[in-house]
Parts: structure tokens; sequence; C-alpha cells
């Protein structure tokens, strides 16, 4: 096996041994929760996602089984987790991001956590399917329509900008990318005011000629545009609704 920097090594031994086993004696939960912070921070620094895993489900069944439920650790730290699932060569990545998602889900119903996932979330996991290996790209694909179905059914999350590029991204790797597939995330796109140059960038990417970016943005074609380095479809120039949500 790969030898594991010795630092990481001793933070966790003392996370365990030292932090864990004295909550609610000598160590606060709030404690723990900046501790649990550093260590899944440097675990995916280095890319080592069984030593995430470990981490992350030692802690579960830590407060699962104790009293002191005030132990959580921040969202931002589980997206962090998903993101280095996501840039893994795992091969089953997506299906990892899945379940640590459906666990965070279940442990919030269950009120061991009162942790929620947010875009971000979402986003890592669709990333996650987006880069999965070819034996797990049916499972991904399934993930992502059920991604797509939590971000209907929950409205604490909205998709971003980002999301809707990790989108026109993943209609390319899983698809021939139909005009259609197209027309329809940048519609819902422009609905949930979410355009940006990002977002621009990556349809142009996927468009194969002037005249079908412009029947997407639904203006008239300019035959003397020049597609490639035009500027007369950055955000600016376009209807302001199209991009009122976007946070700069």
């Amino acid at each position: 096996s790969t030898e594991q920097p010795r630092g990481m090594v001793r933070a966790e031994a003392i996370f365990n041994d030292v932090i864990m086993k004295n909550v609610g004696k000598r160590t606060r939960p709030d404690s723990v929760g900046i501790s649990f912070a550093i260590i899944v921070n440097g675990w995916a620094k280095i890319g080592n996602i069984d030593k995430i895993d470990t981490t992350i489900l030692n802690l579960i069944d830590h407060c699962q089984n104790h009293t002191t439920r005030s132990i959580k650790p921040n969202i931002s730290i589980i997206n962090s987790a998903i993101i280095t699932y996501s840039k893994s060569d795992h091969l089953n990545k997506a299906t990892k991001s899945w379940e640590l998602f459906c666990r965070i889900k279940q442990l919030r119903k269950e009120g061991v956590w009162d942790l929620e996932a947010d875009i971000w979330t979402i986003n890592g996991v669709l990333r996650a399917c987006m880069y999965a290996a070819k034996d797990e790209q049916e499972t991904a694909l399934e993930i992502s329509l059920k991604l797509l179905e939590e971000i209907k059914n929950i409205s604490s999350i909205i998709p971003n900008s980002s999301t809707y590029c990790i989108l026109f991204q993943y209609s390319l790797t899983h698809s021939s990318t139909s005009t259609e597939i197209l027309n329809a995330i940048f519609k819902q796109c422009c609905r949930d005011g979410m355009v940006n140059d990002a977002v621009l960038k990556e349809l142009r990417k996927l468009t194969p000629s002037q005249e079908i970016f412009n029947s997407i943005l639904g203006v008239l074609g300019n035959d003397t545009a020049d597609f490639e380095t035009s500027n007369m479809f950055a955000t600016h120039n376009l209807r302001k609704e199209w991009s009122r949500n976007v946070k700069i």
C-alpha cells in the first residue's frame, strides 16, 4: 500500500484516540467539528478516498450511538469529500458520492445532524457522474436523473451557473448532444436567471455553428460576426432577467 504522510497519520490518531473518546468530558463538540474538518481536508488534498470514508463513517457512527448529537461537520466539508471523489480515479466515484449525499439526507431526517445538502453538494455528485468510469456510466446516468429530481423537489436547492455548465459538459460526455438538449438546458438556465459568461462559453463549445448558437439564444443570425471571437453574446448584451440571480 502507498505510504501515507506521517503528519496526517498522526493527526488522525489524535482525532480518534484523544478527541473522539473524550467528547463531553474534556472535549467540546465544536472542537470535534473543527478537528473533523482538518482531517477530511487533509486527506482530500492528497486524494485519499478510503481515509475520507473512514473518517466520515466513524464520526457518523459515533453520533448515532452517543447522546452527544451536537457534533456535526460543516456541509462544505462534505462537499470537499465529494469533490475529491469526483477528481479521483475510483471506479465507483458516482455511487460513492451519491451514497454520501443520501446519508446526509437520512441523518438530517433522523435528527442526528441538522445538516442540509446545498447546490454545491449536487454539483459535486453531478461532476462525479460526468467523469464516471465506463462500467459505471449507466449507473451514473441514473444518479444524475435522481439529482435533477432533487433539484425540482427541494425548494432550498437552487441551480447555479456551475450546475448548468456541468449539465452542458455532461450532455457532451453521455450523448450526441442534440440541439434540442442544449436548447432545453439553456432555456431552464434562463428561467432560473443563471446565465453568465461561463454558461455561454460552455454553450459555444457545444454548438457546431453560429446559426445554431444564435437560434438557441433566440436571436437573428449575423453573417458577418466571428463565432469564435465575437463578444456580441456576452451576458451584458443579453436580457437582464436571464442573469438576474447570478452572484458576482
